[in-house]
């Protein structure tokens, strides 16, 4: 099991775009907390950011699905990124989406199973590594995903409070939501 974010190309980046975008995923990457490789997750392998892909993975157990997100092939992807210790690895595939979408509106559609609060962590963590504020893609800000009257009543509400009482229990609160606690400082 794990939550799995989707994306559709729209059209295809320009090469201003693309170029920009590459540029934040390496930034990103250097900053991840866990060590990001090739999309095989093995040790000796090296994320591929290129004219044309981004692939990545979680080295080994840190892991979970190959990130890949191609410049020009229309189609529909998506990767599940697993909980636990893989949450720092749902960390940077939800960061790079958002980046994404930042430099290249319109470009991807992008999409989700987790809940909108989830994706607050990771639109932290991006917006400080990149030293700018980013906003989330407008369907995972909106959870197209779900009902509306799911959004807004009593079982999005359960889920959200449970997901941060697990994130804060300890009275950590606030200062761990900088990045969700992906970071493993206090709670689980």
């Amino acid at each position: 099991m794990g939550c799995v974010h989707h994306y559709e190309l729209q059209r295809p980046p320009s090469e201003a775009e693309w170029a920009s975008i590459t540029k934040d995923v390496r930034k990103i990457l250097g900053a991840s907390p866990v060590r990001i490789v090739g999309g095989s997750g093995e040790t000796n392998s090296v994320p591929e950011i290129s004219e044309d892909r981004i692939v990545f993975n979680g080295l080994e157990d840190s892991g979970y699905e190959t990130f890949a997100l191609l410049r020009d092939v229309e189609g529909f992807g998506f990767c599940k990124t697993g909980f636990s210790e893989i949450k720092k690895y749902d960390l940077i595939v939800k960061a790079t989406l958002i980046a994404a979408y930042d430099r290249a509106p319109g470009c991807f559609r992008i999409t989700s199973d987790g809940f909108d609060f989830e994706w607050m962590g990771a639109r932290a963590f991006a917006s400080e590594v990149l030293d700018r504020k980013l906003t989330l893609p407008p369907l995972v800000e909106a959870n197209a995903t779900m009902k509306p009257e799911y959004r807004t009543g009593k079982l999005y509400e359960r889920a959200r409070d449970a997901y941060f009482a697990a994130r804060y229990k300890g009275g950590a609160g606030p200062d761990l939501w900088r990045y969700g606690n992906y970071l493993g400082e206090g709670g689980s």
